[in-house]
């Protein structure tokens, strides 16, 4: 079985810059792809189409760019929601929102079977 990509996300920009200098590309290249990913929100280097086709190869060659995958939703009668996502490496986590007359709690699982096991959350009995 062939090594996971790295997440296109693991790199800061004085990293991207770094990496499209290694790699022939000019410095800017780097902050088109910051823009990409986080302001437009790009789902796949496909719809970079202000790239060169070489470049989006080269880095979809060592990086994947993968997202959440929605899988379920669910509310109960006291308002609590959940929502069950997939991941790339299709591993589940888990998001639960807990309403309370004064504040609302979020729980953002960023691992997949997070140690604090809360019994109202799916990552934690994983």
């Amino acid at each position: 079985m062939p090594d996971a990509k790295r997440s296109i996300y693991d790199l800061t920009l004085p990293q991207w810059t770094a990496w499209m200098a290694a790699h022939g590309a000019p410095a800017y290249r780097a902050k088109q792809l910051f823009h990409a990913l986080y302001q437009r929100g790009v789902s796949s280097l496909e719809e970079m189409t202000d790239w060169p086709k070489g470049l989006r190869q080269a880095v979809a060659a060592e990086f994947a760019l993968g997202t959440l995958t929605p899988v379920e939703s669910q509310q109960s009668s006291d308002g609590t929601r959940k929502w069950l996502s997939r991941l790339p490496d299709d591993q589940l986590v888990e998001t639960v929102l807990i309403p309370t007359e004064w504040r609302h709690t979020v729980c953002v699982s960023t691992q997949v079977g997070c140690a604090y096991a809360c019994a109202f959350c799916a990552s934690g009995q994983a």
